[in-house]
């Protein structure tokens, strides 16, 4: 049976609220002994992959990263944020979120064709060095969780200090 979590009321859409009734772009399904997914079935193992190919084409290095919804609403398309902490800041950041992306749309054809139609690039918060590990031992945690099917991992991680665009 999916569980199916549309994130808290009102709805966030990366910081700004939506209205009551208005769905998020996608849903997280978990089943017995499977990952978390997105709606289109991004999972953890696509994450990583493309991570690492927006990495080594970059030149960054990523010491931690957490993935929310950002929720759609009747006048913008949904996405993912992504809140990274480089330990190595790529060449271009807008180079890395076209690398990340493409490499996400050639693992994964769900997520291609969602970015197609309901689907924003994804959205790239990048955090001091030390705000994840901060967090984490502030909540008594050690590990990141990296695709939540809410924001509440993701607004605790960005309200814990400063963030970058």
């Amino acid at each position: 049976m999916p569980f199916n979590v549309f994130g808290p009321k009102p709805y966030h859409q990366c910081g700004k609220a939506q209205a009551e009734g208005e769905r998020p772009a996608f849903r997280c399904k978990r089943r017995f002994k499977r990952p978390w997914r997105f709606g289109e079935e991004l999972i953890v193992d696509n994450a990583d992959r493309a991570l690492l190919a927006a990495c080594n084409e970059t030149g960054a290095v990523v010491g931690e990263y957490t993935v929310a919804p950002c929720y759609m609403s009747l006048r913008e398309r949904g996405a993912h944020e992504w809140i990274l902490e480089f330990e190595r800041e790529p060449d271009s950041r807008g180079h890395f979120a076209e690398a990340l992306d493409r490499e996400l749309r050639a693992v994964n054809s769900d997520y291609d064709a969602k970015r197609r139609t309901t689907l924003e690039r994804q959205r790239l918060t990048v955090v001091g060095h030390g705000r994840f590990l901060a967090w984490m031992r502030a909540r008594g945690k050690n590990k990141v969780p990296r695709l939540v099917n809410d924001r509440r991992v993701a607004d605790e991680i960005l309200a814990f200090g400063g963030e970058t665009k």
